[in-house]
């Protein structure tokens, strides 16, 4: 087995991040979810109860991280969270069927009250590979 290492920085908001060591054929998925203001834990909560029950479920999934700006605080207007998902290989990620990712994204959101603002880091939804 090839143990590859990678150093994916980037400055989100005003806070550095650091993912580290990766298996070769791993896949990341990274997601910026803007919340409503004071609401950072309640998401943080059901997003747990949601997302990471059902995806500890799929086949490949090896571990989901939340991450909130060192400076973000509860007086934040529009406070994000950031969610960093390891795969064992995009294949897996990716086959995933949609109707149960929509299936999970409503019951979230009903549970949530609102939409939350979420987009994939880079924006083509395709995540990180190691180099």
């Amino acid at each position: 087995m090839v143990v590859w290492f990678v150093c994916v920085v980037g400055l989100l908001g005003s806070s550095l991040l650091l993912f580290s060591s990766h298996v070769a054929g791993e896949s990341v998925e990274l997601l910026r979810s803007q919340v409503r203001q004071g609401d950072v834990e309640r998401f943080l909560a059901l997003d747990k109860v949601f997302w990471t029950t059902f995806l500890e479920q799929q086949d490949g999934f090896l571990m989901k991280q939340s991450w909130v700006p060192r400076s973000q605080n509860a007086s934040t207007v529009y406070p994000v969270v950031y969610s960093y998902v390891r795969w064992a290989s995009y294949g897996k990620w990716k086959q995933i069927p949609a109707e149960k990712l929509v299936q999970v994204e409503q019951q979230f959101t009903k549970a949530l009250g609102y939409t939350a603002n979420t987009t994939t880091i880079p924006d083509d939804g395709d995540g990180f590979i190691p180099v």
